[in-house]
């Protein structure tokens, strides 16, 4: 397997700029009850792009695997072209 060319702990390393994270507060502060900060903030963009990252390696685990059993597999319209009476 390749080496991952982004883990999570050095893409929640990357500075953001003041004004994305005040972005990000603006977005999310109607769901807390508390005050975000832009360490909170941080911690926001960091767990979100995270996620996309995950769903992104899912998809990409998805289609492998997807591609590889079609490969291993004759195709179900050549099987059921055979069976199947002709009209």
């Amino acid at each position: 397997m390749a080496p991952k060319p982004h883990s999570l702990h050095s893409v929640g390393k990357q500075p953001r700029s003041e004004d994305y994270l005040d972005q990000t507060i603006k977005v999310w502060q109607p769901y807390s009850k508390r005050t975000l900060t832009r360490e909170d903030a941080q911690e926001i963009a960091t767990n979100v792009l995270g996620f996309f990252l995950v769903l992104r390696e899912w998809t990409r685990e998805d289609i492998m695997q997807r591609s590889s059993l079609e490969r291993a597999q004759p195709p179900i319209a050549a099987l059921t072209s055979k069976t199947q009476p002709s009209s």
